[in-house]
């Protein structure tokens, strides 16, 4: 005899609109872009109130974090793709580990998004190309994810492999160039 289907809620039977972000470190006029993403991220809530959301940010300094702390404050849960172990990534922030620490703590899951092609713990640990080649792959994770990607950006071409500007452009034409 075929049971019956358990009824849920709508809640439960929606799939989540997910948010993330690339941007930049070094962000200008903090407190106007939180006010915008706040504005923009609660607009979505209300004019999809019965879907739940996930937000994803690497949570480098700047814009990732401030985009993480908006989305946990507005009670979105936060996912963490790093580009590189966590111990390693957080070389990259000395002096703002506490923070970053503090936001992983509130996250859903920290997690290291897979090494590409050719790189590995050891190449990707120096500065350089691999390291770069990692934080490219972690932009690419989250804007392959991302119903919504917010670009915190200054609209510049790239200035280098891995960047915000990079990122942008493989969300526009699905190329890293």
């Amino acid at each position: 005899m075929p049971t019956q289907p358990h009824p849920i809620g709508f809640n439960q039977a929606c799939l989540p609109i997910v948010l993330g972000v690339t941007g930049h470190r070094d962000v200008e006029d903090l407190e106007d872009i939180e006010a915008i993403l706040k504005r923009e991220i609660t607009r979505l809530k209300q004019q999809y109130p019965h879907t739940p959301f996930a937000a994803m940010s690497a949570l480098a300094e700047g814009a990732d974090r401030l985009f993480g702390q908006v989305a946990l404050d507005l009670g979105i849960p936060l996912y963490v793709p790093l580009p590189l172990p966590l111990t390693e990534y957080e070389k990259d922030f000395p002096d703002s580990i506490n923070t970053f620490r503090a936001l992983c703590h509130r996250a859903q899951a920290v997690f290291s998004v897979p090494y590409v092609s050719g790189a590995d713990a050891e190449n990707s640990a120096l500065p350089g190309f691999y390291r770069n080649l990692q934080y490219a792959q972690a932009g690419i994770y989250i804007a392959l994810r991302s119903h919504i990607l917010f670009a915190l950006w200054d609209g510049k071409p790239p200035r280098g492999f891995g960047g915000t500007a990079q990122i942008v452009r493989f969300r526009q034409t699905g190329h890293i160039h």
